[in-house]
């Protein structure tokens, strides 16, 4: 295992335990090479222990007959080979068996996980978290129909690194990947993952996607096909994502300051109750970051999450340059959408660019998703595809305050404190008023987080699916 595993340890340069890293992109972009030349450095440089695995029909690069990985010619100088051992997709278990019988790996590369069709592929790489790897992940941030792919992945990852391709139309940097059919763009409801003769895969910008038959797409394409007219270049989408106290709400409103004059910046907290707009005249405990650096010296306000629309038609919204959104764990899945088109410059023209900050994990390990509490109420939890979407994530972390706060490992995990214990019951549910205020948390890192009773050993998370409700009349 790795040489570094004491919890009151310096780690010095290397890989540091307890990690996981995600390489992302569409199709085409140069994930694979970067993960590998990293992987790479780790084995030559300091002698650590490295394995990829790959599924048998993860075609983005080919593998010679020892199973090693072949790339392009015109990479083969910088990418090198690495040693590769191919899984079935239907068995994650494989690698947790390959990695037992190495005695221990420092730096474990998974590639293609969007082909492992066995879910239980995100608790395998918890596992292998947990035991002290150095995990590097690669996949593409998006399938074809615009869903994020293993979402669960990115979300536990502490370091996400984003690689757009240009798009094909435009030149634009793209992280949307595009299928064409005959030259024509697929309808949404073809499998992201079934080959069909004739396919081709491009990468696209936000502007120039098509999505025929997508929910989204009657509500997009007039806002589309204006940004396309007027050649309005969209503004970006940067999310700041990790536990309490990890500092995004100051990141959050350093960035959104750096990108428009401060009479076009905006800055709003969703809420779940009655408070639609107006200062902050309640000051509980959890608003305290945004009242630090927000309160009085800048205009700010609450707006009701249980109406995406009044949100996106807000006039100071739509006229606005940047605006930044805290606690976006809770946002309804409507969201994701409507940033797209407000990035593209909405109704009017005006493009944005927006600055975001959640907690993607609860203190349970499960990506935050609120379900629907009464019929007709949309489901909260957007965090996930905003990671998938941003064209940039920074992922914050605070020094693990477990082991009487002498563990020195990156804290990434949150942890309940229920009645003076850590709360590590699966299945105990609690109703809103016992979680209010951070006081009642702590943060963990993998070495220090618990396993949870009542959880199933592998437990079989539902795919997550965007969730887009049209607007009413």
């Amino acid at each position: 295992m790795l040489k570094i595993l004491s919890s009151d340890a310096t780690i010095p340069y290397g890989p540091t335990p307890y990690t996981l890293v995600t390489y992302t992109g569409p199709v085409g972009t140069p994930k694979y090479r970067e993960a590998s030349v990293e992987i790479g450095k780790w084995e030559r440089e300091l002698g650590f222990s490295t394995r990829i695995f790959h599924p048998l029909v993860d075609v983005d690069y080919r593998f010679d007959a020892k199973g090693m990985v072949v790339p392009p010619e015109s990479e083969a100088e910088t990418f090198g080979r690495v040693r590769s051992t191919p899984v079935d997709p239907n068995n994650a278990l494989e690698i947790l068996d390959e990695a037992e019988e190495a005695g221990g790996l420092d730096v474990i590369g998974i590639y293609g996980v969007q082909f492992f069709e066995d879910r239980r592929i995100i608790d395998v790489i918890d596992r292998l978290v947990r035991t002290g790897s150095y995990v590097i992940t690669v996949f593409p941030n998006l399938d074809t129909q615009g869903d994020s792919i293993y979402p669960e992945i990115l979300c536990r990852s502490d370091r996400i690194i984003k690689n757009p391709r240009p798009c094909y139309v435009c030149g634009r940097p793209a992280l949307n990947l595009q299928r064409l059919i005959e030259g024509v763009a697929a309808d949404f409801s073809v499998d992201p993952f079934e080959i069909v003769t004739g396919s081709e895969f491009h990468p696209v910008c936000d502007v120039h996607v098509e999505r025929p038959g997508a929910p989204w797409e009657e509500f997009l394409r007039p806002i589309r096909q204006r940004a396309i007219k007027e050649k309005i270049r969209p503004g970006k989408l940067i999310a700041h994502s990790g536990t309490m106290r990890t500092g995004k709400t100051r990141r959050t409103i350093r960035d959104t300051e750096r990108r428009a004059p401060p009479e076009r910046v905006l800055y709003f907290k969703p809420t779940g109750d009655t408070r639609d707009e107006g200062n902050f005249d309640s000051r509980t405990i959890s608003d305290r970051a945004m009242e630090k650096f927000l309160w009085i010296k800048r205009k700010a306000s609450y707006f009701n999450n249980a109406d995406p629309w009044k949100f996106y038609e807000r006039e100071d919204v739509m006229n606005s340059r940047a605006f930044m959104v805290d606690e976006c764990q809770i946002l309804s899945m409507d969201f994701p959408v409507m940033f797209t088109a407000l990035r593209m410059g909405g109704s009017n023209g005006i493009p944005k660019d927006i600055v975001c900050a959640g907690i993607p994990l609860s203190y349970r390990g499960e990506v935050v998703v609120i379900p629907p509490n009464h019929p007709g109420e949309v489901p909260k939890g957007s965090m996930p595809f905003l990671l998938s979407d941003a064209t940039r994530v920074d992922v914050g972390s605070i020094k693990c305050q477990m082991d009487n706060d002498r563990c020195r490992n990156r804290g990434n995990r949150q942890l309940l404190i229920h009645g003076g214990d850590i709360v590590t019951d699966f299945t105990k549910r609690f109703n809103a008023d016992d979680l209010v205020g951070d006081d009642k948390y702590r943060i963990s890192c993998m070495a220090h987080y618990p396993e949870f009773s009542g959880k199933p050993e592998f437990l079989d998370r539902p795919v997550l699916k965007r969730f887009y409700t049209a607007k009413s009349e």
